[in-house]
C-alpha cells in the first residue's frame, strides 16, 4: 500500500507543481505542499479552507483534485467519488492516466457515470463548512457571578487566536474576548464573575488564522450557544423588605409599650406625696 502512494505521489507532484503556475491561492499552494509530504489530513484541511473562499477555475479544479488524490490515501473512497463529480462539473473532459492507481479510477469512472445520468450528488457545500471547535466549559452550570472557564484544543497549526463573542441572554450587543493559543493548540478563555449572570450566558467562538481568516467556530451570530446561570437567592436579612417589616415592627412594639404606662395620682392633700405607678400590660 505504502508502494501504491509513493508511486500515485511521484505521478502526480509534476502535475501539482505545473498547476501551481495558475495558484495564487496559498491555502491551495499550502494543501498541495501538504499533499506532496504525504500530510493528508493537513492538506485535506487547508484544501477545505481553501474551497471556502473565492477561488479561480484553475485553482478550484487543483483543489478538487488533489482532494480527491488524499482522500483516496487515506481511504475515504466515497469522498473520492463525490470530489471526481465537482472536478467534472468543472472540466468534464478530465481524465486519470495509467499511472494513477486502478482504485482510484474505478472512483472516476463511477463519478462519471453518476454525471451522466443525473444521479451527481448536489454539490456538498457543509463539506467544506468551517471546522466544529469543542470548547469545555466549567463549570457547566455556574452560579450568577461564578467565574467561568473555556478551554479549546484546536491542533494543526492553523488557529492563531480565538474570539469569543458573550453577552447576558436577552441582550443586544456581544462582548469581545480574544486569546492567543500555545504551540499545541490549547486556548484558554475566562469570564469574570461580573460577566456571569442570569439567566444565561450566550456566546459563540471563532477560530482565526495569522491572516484573520476563520478556520472553525462553536456557535454564531445567528445561532449562539447558552451557558445556563443559575440565580443566588439573597439571604433575608439583605432583603429591601426585611427592613421595612422590621423597622415596623420596632415602632409597633413601642407603641405597646406606651400603652403599658399608667399614670396614677393618690388624692392630693399638702402632705401627700405623688406617686407614678408601672400597670403590668
Amino acid at each position: 500500500m505504502l508502494l501504491v502512494r509513493s508511486l500515485l505521489v511521484f505521478a502526480l507532484v509534476a502535475a501539482a507543481r505545473a498547476a501551481r503556475a495558475d495558484v495564487d491561492s496559498p491555502d491551495v499552494l499550502a494543501g498541495v505542499a501538504a499533499y506532496e509530504n504525504l500530510d493528508y489530513d493537513k492538506a485535506i484541511e487547508r484544501l477545505q479552507k481553501a474551497l471556502r473562499t473565492t477561488l479561480t477555475r484553475e485553482e478550484k479544479l487543483v483543489a478538487y483534485k488533489t482532494l480527491a488524490h488524499c482522500h483516496f490515501a487515506v481511504g475515504k473512497r466515497s469522498d473520492v467519488v463525490v470530489d471526481f463529480q465537482n472536478v467534472l462539473r468543472i472540466d468534464v473532459s478530465f481524465e486519470l492516466d495509467q499511472r494513477s492507481p486502478p482504485g482510484e479510477r474505478a472512483a472516476l469512472e463511477e463519478a462519471k457515470a453518476r454525471v451522466a445520468t443525473g444521479k451527481a450528488a448536489a454539490l456538498d457545500e457543509s463539506s467544506y463548512a468551517l471546522s466544529p471547535l469543542k470548547p469545555e466549559v466549567s463549570p457547566t452550570k455556574p452560579l450568577a457571578g461564578q467565574p467561568v472557564r473555556m478551554r479549546i484544543f484546536y491542533p494543526g497549526g492553523l488557529a492563531d487566536h480565538m474570539s469569543l463573542f458573550f453577552r447576558t441572554r436577552g441582550l443586544g450587543i456581544y462582548n469581545r474576548m480574544e486569546a492567543k493559543g500555545d504551540t499545541a493548540g490549547h486556548f484558554v478563555l475566562n469570564l469574570a464573575p461580573a460577566q456571569v449572570q442570569a439567566p444565561g450566558v450566550e456566546y459563540y467562538l471563532v477560530a482565526l488564522d495569522e491572516n484573520g481568516a476563520s478556520v472553525a467556530k462553536a456557535g454564531s451570530l445567528a445561532r449562539p450557544r447558552l451557558i445556563d446561570v443559575t440565580a443566588v437567592k439573597k439571604p433575608v436579612y439583605k432583603r429591601g423588605w426585611f427592613w421595612g417589616v422590621l423597622v415596623t415592627s420596632v415602632v409597633v412594639a413601642g407603641a405597646a409599650v406606651g400603652t403599658t404606662l399608667v399614670l396614677t395620682r393618690n388624692t392630693v392633700t399638702s402632705s401627700s406625696p405623688t406617686g407614678v405607678t408601672i400597670m403590668p400590660f
